[in-house]
């Protein structure tokens, strides 16, 4: 039995014995840097002034970058049928208790809120641009807002 372990013992060494000896394939060897130098010619750079005209400013660039969205105006057929949807949305605001009224104490606000309303309405955008848009403006109104979005939900 102790002939068969040193029989293994002198394999394992003969193995790694091997490996350090350099049977094994070499590292492919680095050329010196003098070398590299010697043989890559590098060309200078000319650096020609440039006018401030030629200059785009890095602004311009990004704003067109940004797609412009148009929205379709509620023809009067259509604002008709928006405004008797939303009534009926908003007439279960009243026996719901954990919806809060979404302040909107002026035109501009009404008129933004109309707008984003009928353009959910009239699939312009997706709940989910609707929900993004609504919390940018009121983050804490989420339920209202998803209210507003099960409401239209049930009346299409």
């Amino acid at each position: 039995m102790q002939a068969r372990t040193t029989k293994y013992s002198l394999f394992f060494a003969t193995l790694l014995t091997l490996n350090f000896t350099g049977c094994t394939s070499p590292i492919p060897t680095v050329q010196p840097r003098d070398y590299q130098r010697q043989h890559t010619q590098i060309q200078p750079t000319q650096i020609t002034p440039v006018e401030e005209s030629q200059i785009t400013p890095i602004r311009e660039e990004v704003a067109s970058l940004t797609p412009s969205v148009s929205y379709e105006k509620p023809t009067t057929q259509k604002l008709a049928q928006y405004e008797k949807t939303m009534r009926s949305v908003a007439s279960g605001i009243k026996t719901d208790p954990n919806y809060h009224r979404i302040v909107l104490n002026s035109s501009e606000k009404k008129e933004w809120f109309k707008s984003l309303t009928y353009r959910l309405w009239d699939r312009q955008i997706t709940k989910e641009q609707f929900m993004q848009q609504g919390l940018a403006k009121y983050p804490s109104h989420r339920y209202e807002l998803q209210f507003i979005i099960d409401g239209f939900s049930k009346h299409s």
